[in-house]
């Protein structure tokens, strides 16, 4: 019997020709938020992130290492063995720089791995055998960049003087307030306004790739290419019938204007370097950067490549089917044509490899936007490159403790909506995780745990659930905030558990939302505790008398109910910052150790990457959300929790 589905997410896999930047960060922060949340409900979660290696961008960044740092290459000479050295390295690096943003990934996948290597060769060989896999002989605009082949219609023709450069780079900027139109729409108002048909001459031409702005060359070759028309039809269908296959709503217009516009087929080999996977069928081609690329999703979920008589000989076809079809592919906005039409297409093409022709398409591809640096888009030509593990070590150095991993991460998930273009400035940060964290969560936690310790030493409060005349409860503000069942047609709750929420925000990828809703439930706490004054209802209490003995119950009822509600609050920012999550929890006494029931431990597989065994997880279990205000705690000598940041000079 099949186990039952799990979830699998996945981010895009990085080109390693430079070092992570904080956009890829947001992106497999944001990723790991929703992976956290899912696993807090028991769910069995794969979750995918890796590298993209084999390219002729790569190639060139391995060579030109090469030159800069001879010795990091002694004795290699090939290009090829050049390239992987350099893969191994830059593979590295980001690996340490996820471990240091608390991303807690199943898989690290590079394309270079044996594995991956035998799946795309198993469904190019189908994809040929389907008819849908074709050698011709192509001349067309290419962009290095984007490793894309462009039209005319879909390429800028603009002249090359240094305005009007710049015009084009404004014309082609994201949507946005400043900004109304779109990339499309300028750059159809671009090609508008330039009537002369543009022959191809060798070399570069007088098009422009719309994304980097740069000449594009023309490049003639013979290759494969994908029969991306024939499923022209049945693509259409999809976004018929599935409306929500790509979301955010605002970038389907693009990629509906491209598939109403006609599909051409696509290159998926190269001629011209040696780094890559070679096609079985024609070793002297490479497979192309997409069709290795994408494959990837298929590759670390164990997808099963038989032999000629049907048996597997790589993967496991349970564990497959226990994670495909993928449940979210989390990408950037620049790469949403590639996974919501290349890629459905490819997987159409290679239900032929499995022996039911079964192979169901992703249930959804979530295309985020951009990071901006200070308002500009990052850029290694600008000089504005953000690295995450440069922030990290920043601001932990600011704070004098560990604490840029929570900051960085804090910032990123809460002061951008990840359904639009965001932004990363380190007066920002240090603004936002103050407010949020260090003058609105942290004094919560700080003076309610120190305020017990202090009015009842001999031991935590019971609650008699009596309160001063019109004070609203923290239970009634959770339920209101953070829990807030739905309401059935009759006007009572329905039989959905109090959390619903806060699923429904993460299942619509709303990680601002959800951060926000976090923030909102302690500041009502805050305010709880001035409408019920603690102190002032000790003084009452010292006093002594029948008013003493009222303050008493009402001081009871008031530290109960913030201690419950700062532990559903600890619970509820473990997909968002898991560290301060799991302190905080610990500052109530609620750890793996000493409450186990509280706590799901999960393994995560960390597959494919050297060195890198299974490690174990402790994750805060959900259902434990629901507020009870009846819980005991063995509360801990507070201290500071998240320290306030300052603004470099």
């Amino acid at each position: 019997m099949t186990a039952q589905k799990g979830f699998y997410i996945t981010t895009a896999i990085v080109y390693p020709n430079s070092r992570m930047h904080v956009g890829f960060g947001w992106e497999v922060i944001g990723s790991d938020m929703r992976a956290r949340f899912e696993r807090m409900k028991g769910r069995d979660v794969f979750f995918c992130t890796g590298v993209d290696e084999h390219s002729q961008n790569v190639e060139k960044a391995a060579l030109k290492d090469r030159d800069a740092n001879p010795g990091d290459y002694a004795g290699l000479a090939d290009a090829r063995a050049v390239a992987k050295k350099y893969c191994d390295k830059m593979a590295d690096d980001i690996v340490k720089v996820m471990a240091m943003m608390d991303v807690a990934y199943d898989r690290f996948i590079r394309t270079s791995d044996p594995d991956h290597e035998r799946v795309c060769q198993h469904l190019i060989e189908k994809s040929k055998s389907a008819g849908d896999v074709f050698l011709t002989k192509h001349e067309g605009l290419y962009c290095d960049g984007c490793e894309v082949f462009y039209t005319e219609k879909e390429a800028m023709l603009a002249p090359l003087d240094e305005k009007s450069m710049a015009d084009s780079q404004s014309a082609a900027g994201t949507k946005s307030a400043a900004n109304p139109k779109s990339a499309a729409d300028a750059i159809s108002e671009a090609n508008s306004s330039h009537t002369a048909d543009v022959k191809f001459t060798s070399g570069t031409s007088k098009y422009h790739c719309p994304t980097h702005k740069q000449p594009l060359r023309v490049l003639a070759e013979e290759n494969y290419f994908f029969k991306l028309s024939k499923f022209e039809e049945a693509l259409k269908k999809l976004f018929r019938e599935r409306p929500d296959f790509l979301a955010p709503e605002g970038r389907k217009n693009e990629v509906l204007s491209f598939l109403e516009g006609g599909l051409k087929d696509f290159s998926v080999s190269r001629t011209t370097f040696k780094w890559g996977i070679s096609i079985p069928f024609d070793p002297g081609h490479i497979i192309y950067v997409w069709f290795d690329a994408l494959i990837n999703y298929l590759s670390a979920v164990k997808f099963p490549v038989r032999d000629a008589s049907g048996k597997v000989v790589q993967g496991d076809e349970e564990f497959f089917k226990r994670f495909w079809p993928c449940d979210v592919h989390v990408i950037g906005k620049d790469i949403t044509r590639f996974h919501c039409l290349y890629w459905p297409a490819m997987l159409m093409s290679a239900q032929a490899a499995l022996p039911k022709g079964e192979l169901p398409l992703p249930e959804r591809v979530w295309a985020h936007g951009f990071i901006a640096f200070q308002g500009e888009k990052m850029s290694k030509t600008r000089g504005n490159i953000v690295t995450p593990d440069e922030v990290i070590r920043d601001f932990s150095a600011s704070a004098g403790a560990p604490y840029g991993a929570t900051a960085l991460r804090w910032y990123l998930l809460s002061a951008n909506p990840f359904d639009a273009d965001g932004n990363y400035a380190d007066e920002s940060l240090v603004l936002k995780c103050n407010a949020d964290l260090s003058n609105n969560i942290g004094n919560l936690v700080n003076r309610t745990v120190s305020m017990t310790m202090k009015y009842f030493p001999d031991g935590l409060p019971q609650n008699p659930g009596v309160l001063p005349p019109g004070v609203k409860s923290v239970s009634d503000r959770a339920v209101d905030i953070l829990l807030h069942p739905r309401v059935g047609a009759a006007g009572a709750a329905g039989g959905v558990a109090l959390y619903s929420e806060l699923a429904e925000l993460m299942r619509k990828m709303d990680l601002s939302g959800y951060c926000a809703r976090i923030v909102e439930f302690s500041m009502s706490m805050n305010k709880f505790i001035d409408e019920t004054k603690p102190w002032a209802l000790a003084k009452v209490v010292a006093a002594g008398g029948d008013a003493g003995a009222t303050a008493r119950a009402n001081l009871a009822t008031a530290l109960a109910e913030l201690l419950e509600g700062i532990r559903c609050l600890g619970v509820a920012l473990w997909p968002a910052i898991p560290g301060a999550s799991e302190a905080i929890l610990a500052q109530l006494g609620i750890t793996p150790a000493t409450t186990p029931g509280d706590w799901i431990e999960k393994s995560l597989f960390r597959e494919g990457t050297a060195g890198n065994p299974p490690a174990k997880i402790a994750i805060p279990r959900l259902d434990r959300l629901e507020f009870d205000s009846s819980r005991r705690f063995a509360l801990v000598e507070p201290k500071p929790l998240f320290p306030r940041l300052e603004i470099k000079a």
